[in-house]
């Protein structure tokens, strides 16, 4: 097969692009000049020397002070239900440390977990009155991986917005939203615009490796995609045919640079943290469960706007994230590099999960990417000598570090890959870090862990199972807790809210955080779309977004209870109890009734989760306020929707991105060998 596109400069050296296009490449820098450039050593619990960033440390500082002022006004005249001593008599560092966690699951996760932070926002009328309009404004942290990344950059790229406006878009607010509408690879109607954005996304990749020894693999494809869809830059549909668009769809937009945008300057956004696994040759230990890709023992790398690394006790080192890509050997940089940071291709690397079909030995990899692979190779291969097509590769700023300790520490570059690779879809490993000193995690779990796409408690249990990996003292698990995801559903607990470890550990250096798990369990199935959906209509997009609210905001209301209006009217006290509880711990005073009763219902003990509600705590009154998607769109849940036309199966999905590899390496294979195929106006870009 011939994959061909209309000849124009794009197509013919996307190495060079033309002036007025802002370039997806990194570039060589001088290394700073006061100091040398060092990596960061973070210590560990079990050496009593454990620290944080500096600069996440008062991030954090600043973020409390707005975090009192919040959760005042959130709990509002609730406060004494909920604390029994003296609140205002509080300072801002005794104020809990929440932290918000966004799991994987693609644009399922995407609509799900940002549904969720709408109930969560003070600035909706209608959460308040809830009961949880507040808690967003009320938390520290928030980490997310793969389809929760999304959320997590575009919600601050665009300065902070409302949930709603951030999704379907505000022409007054200058914001143009997600656009869902648009298929990730093809968009335009009937796809029309495909050639044209494939010769751009093309461009910008060929722009980055004729930058230098940075290899370009499908991660970097799927991040510039990303960025089309999620981050700001593309204002419609026909935006998609063009790269001369103010800022090229994101293209030079780096992480780092998010600490420059007015939100972040004051303190508007819990502090972000985005996960990613690596591929690495040197892991010990088998996958975990039947669907593991990489073995628990892998060190699970962080993200954030100011650095790069891993509070593992194997590693315990940071890199400063404007540096990534840059040559460092024992903890030194010996050439530097700037601008690798692009915020698409990090967000894309931590979704980026086709090193599945590889891993698993699926036969549409065997049949079908193989000799695709080969024939990248005979294009492709003197320029990137055996590079993975399904990583990202990054120059590993930690070689020579922690020598015969660190997995990685003889390896030059880093294989990464989507963060849920070994299982641990929910991103509340760094929320675990003791130095951080969480007391409440909110976990909106939308793994798609069953054959309806719903979470099974897997995921939590591989993180269980991590913390076993890591030396003791490492980080605290929350117990008790189920020993199996056969134990997990049949104690009801994947498809309700539930809390755990509510009463703590007696040993202080033992202690963890409240969990307060909120599973993407809808029981009409409208929010549990396939991980593999690569479009969803503006109307699938409302029905989802509508139903997540409702599971957000209607605590327990029994198993499979599909009246999603129906809520019990004491969710957000309950949740408020499970906020509070570590600081209440600390400040000695007694827990409330209120919140003796929620925990009471809430709180996993060990028992079965699944009893008949009390009847006398439901309701199906949201008083006289319009729902979760105030205007234009009708916020009635649903209860079916028509998802076929949109959601891709697997090997479909799987050829498709065949094609774009082959089509990738087949444009800089022809342009590096210089070679020139025209045909009747078109150039043939690859074949196989």
């Amino acid at each position: 097969m011939v994959v061909l596109f209309p000849v124009s400069d794009a197509a013919t050296s996307p190495a060079a692009p033309s002036s007025n296009i802002t370039t997806y490449s990194p570039a060589y820098a001088t290394c700073p000049t006061s100091g040398n450039l060092v990596i960061r050593r973070t210590g560990t619990p079990q050496a009593d020397n454990q620290t944080l960033d500096p600069n996440e440390v008062e991030y954090i500082i600043s973020r409390q002070k707005i975090v009192q002022t919040s959760l005042r006004s959130w709990l509002g005249n609730s406060m004494s239900t909920v604390y029994s001593g003296n609140f205002d008599a509080l300072s801002a560092a005794d104020m809990p440390n929440v932290g918000l966690s966004l799991s994987g699951g693609d644009l399922r996760a995407a609509l799900f977990n940002v549904a969720a932070l709408h109930a969560f926002d003070s600035r909706n009328e209608t959460s308040v009155a809830m009961g949880l309009g507040g808690l967003l404004q009320s938390s520290t942290y928030i980490t997310a991986l793969s389809g929760g990344s999304y959320i997590s950059t575009s919600l601050i790229f665009n300065e902070f917005p409302t949930l709603t406006h951030l999704v379907f878009g505000n022409d007054t607010a200058g914001i143009s939203g997600w656009q869902l509408l648009e298929d990730i690879f093809q968009p335009g109607p009937s796809g029309q615009y495909e050639q044209a954005f494939f010769a751009h996304l093309l461009e910008d990749l060929g722009a980055k490796r004729s930058a230098g020894d940075f290899p370009v693999t499908f991660c970097d494809l799927w991040g510039r995609a990303l960025a089309y869809h999620f981050l700001p830059g593309t204002e419609d549909t026909a935006s998609f045919a063009s790269n001369t668009t103010a800022g090229n769809h994101a293209a030079a937009i780096s992480y780092s640079s998010m600490t420059q945008l007015e939100s972040w300057k004051n303190h508007t956004y819990p502090f972000p943290i985005v996960l990613i696994d690596v591929n690495s040759p040197n892991a010990q230990g088998e996958p975990f469960g039947d669907t593991g890709v990489l073995p628990l023992t892998s060190v699970v790398y962080e993200l954030t706007p100011y650095e790069f690394g891993s509070y593992e006790p194997q590693l315990a080192a940071f890199a400063p994230l404007p540096y990534l890509g840059s040559t460092f050997s024992g903890g030194t940089a010996q050439k530097c590099v700037n601008s690798f940071d692009n915020a698409g291709l990090l967000i894309g690397t931590s979704s980026c999960d086709f090193h599945m079909y590889n891993a698993t030995n699926s036969p549409f990899w065997t049949q079908e990417f193989m000799p695709m692979i080969n024939q990248i190779e005979e294009y492709f291969g003197k320029y990137q000598l055996e590079q993975e097509m399904d990583v990202m590769s990054v120059a590993n700023p930690f070689y020579k570090m922690n020598v015969g300790t660190y997995q990685d520490w003889n390896e030059t570059a880093l294989s990464l890959l989507d963060g849920s690779l070994d299982v641990e879809n929910d991103p509340i490993l760094p929320l675990l870090v003791k130095k951080r000193n969480v007391d409440a995690v909110v976990i909106l779990d939308s793994s798609g862990e069953t054959s309806e796409e719903k979470p099974s408690g897997l995921s939590l249990l591989a993180t269980q199972a991590k913390s076993v990996t890591l030396p003791p003292g490492t980080i605290n698990f929350p117990m008790p807790f189920p020993n199996s995801t056969d134990e997990f559903m049949s104690l009801g607990l994947h498809a309700r809210p539930v809390f755990f470890g509510c009463d703590g550990a007696n040993n202080t250096n033992d202690n963890y955080p409240v969990f307060v798990y909120i599973p993407n369990d809808d029981p009409t199935g409208v929010t549990n779309i396939s991980t593999s959906t690569l479009q969803i209509s503006t109307e699938n997009q409302t029905d989802i977004f509508n139903n997540a609210y409702h599971l957000a905001v209607r605590g327990y209301v029994g198993i499979n209870n599909t009246k999603l209006e129906q809520h019990d009217t004491e969710w957000g006290i309950c949740v408020a109890c499970a906020i509070i509880e570590r600081m209440r711990v600390r400040q000695g005073v007694t827990r409330t009734d209120a919140c003796t009763s929620c925990f009471s219902r809430y709180c996993f003990t060990g028992q079965n989760m699944t009893g008949i509600p009390d009847s006398t705590k439901l309701s199906t009154s949201y008083s006289s306020l319009d729902l979760s998607i105030q205007d234009p769109l009708n916020a009635s849940p649903s209860s079916s929707s028509d998802y076929d036309t949109f959601v891709r199966n697997e090997y479909i999905i799987i050829g498709l991105l065949v094609g774009i590899l082959a089509l990738l390496f087949g444009v800089g294979g022809v342009l590096l060998r210089k070679t020139k195929v025209a045909r009747s106006g078109y150039k043939a870009v690859g074949t196989y």
